[in-house]
């Protein structure tokens, strides 16, 4: 016999597990935040743009920006066309020894891979990138730590998960939080305007091991990093919907430890944004 209590449970669980599949994939890198308004009517317009300019662009580091800024569009609609429009712009970086081109096509190319099922390219990918970045870019190489946590997530590996994604949460550079507030997500044509933007770094890193210690049974950290996670959102020029998914990664932690009305309430909170 079904009782009210186990129907109660089968709602609150069922959401948030669904909740989390999405919240999961869209831990990524800084330049993977407009995932989460791919259908906006002004994201269309940036793409229409973009492509625009595209046609009339020469084979220059300008061609390698506009292909990475429209790999990041497509990957949330059509991930293969992401892929082969980061390809393309990797290839040419590498034609121009134009290691900025470089680093950001090698994240854009370890995320989709991820996403896609190819977690041992994506992380083969990302620590290229990372390799790259610490030659040419040093103050790029933290932006890679959510993109290998997502690749660990795939493999369900947990104490990886952790080992990455809590560096940059140590730095201190990064969580200031002077630093925090700094910078703006994007620039008026609504592409992004920096691989680095502390706030999403704060964000994305503190979702994953909020995750990562929540399915390793350190609960305690599961709250604290989730916590953090919403502290940036709010406290940064991050988007509201990251916030939503900040409480997401609340609920999830309540559901492990049992409380499930407290669940239901992080979760409504979560779809309310």
């Amino acid at each position: 016999m079904v009782t009210p209590t186990k129907i109660h449970l089968k709602c609150v669980q069922m959401p948030v597990v669904l909740r989390l599949n999405i919240l999961c994939t869209l831990i990524l890198f800084l330049v993977s935040i407009q995932l989460a308004f791919a259908q906006a009517p002004e994201n269309e317009q940036a793409i229409d743009s973009l492509e625009q300019l595209l046609i009339s662009a020469n084979p220059d580091t300008v061609r390698v920006n506009i292909l990475n800024y429209l790999g990041n569009y497509y990957m949330a609609s059509s991930p293969e066309k992401g892929k082969a429009t980061a390809s393309e712009a990797l290839s040419l970086a590498r034609d121009l020894n134009y290691y900025d081109g470089q680093i950001r096509s090698l994240a854009n190319l370890s995320f989709v891979s991820s996403i896609t099922g190819e977690w041992a390219k994506g992380l083969d990918l990302a620590f290229q990138g990372i390799q790259l970045a610490r030659q040419h870019r040093p103050e790029l190489e933290l932006s890679f730590s959510s993109i290998i946590g997502l690749a660990y997530q795939k493999q369900k590996n947990y104490k990886k998960i952790l080992e990455w994604t809590l560096k940059p949460l140590h730095s201190k550079s990064l969580t200031s939080r002077t630093t925090l507030m700094k910078g703006r997500m994007q620039d008026d044509t609504g592409t992004l305007s920096e691989l680095t933007f502390p706030g999403f770094q704060i964000w994305s890193c503190a979702m994953m091991s909020s995750l990562g210690f929540a399915e390793t049974g350190s609960i305690d950290s599961a709250f604290y990093y989730a916590n953090q996670s919403l502290d940036a959102a709010k406290n940064s020029s991050l988007p509201d919907p990251m916030a939503g998914y900040s409480y997401a990664a609340l609920a999830h932690v309540y559901m492990k430890t049992r409380q499930f009305d407290s669940s239901r309430v992080y979760f409504h909170k979560a779809m309310q944004i």
